[in-house]
């Protein structure tokens, strides 16, 4: 007898707007600048999603504030 796991699926749009709301809580609840409040709710994200793959979109934002913060540290 083997135990297998499941993920449950969520949608794209579900996974997005998760992220999305989590964003804009740390941003205007905990106070943080939009970049951080990002980056910590991708990792949030990661944390209560990790059977799921990224959406491209979320992807994309964190791969362009990973960009900014780079071009502010050498700026």
């Amino acid at each position: 007898m083997t135990l297998e796991t499941t993920v449950p699926l969520y949608s794209e749009q579900e996974l997005v707007e998760w992220y999305e709301e989590r964003a804009a809580i740390l941003e205007y609840d905990a106070r943080l600048p939009k970049q951080e409040a990002q980056k910590q709710a991708y990792w949030q994200w990661r944390s209560r999603f990790p059977g799921h793959a990224a959406p491209q979109v979320i992807r994309d934002w964190v791969a362009e504030n990973t960009k900014q913060e780079q071009l502010f540290k050498t700026g």
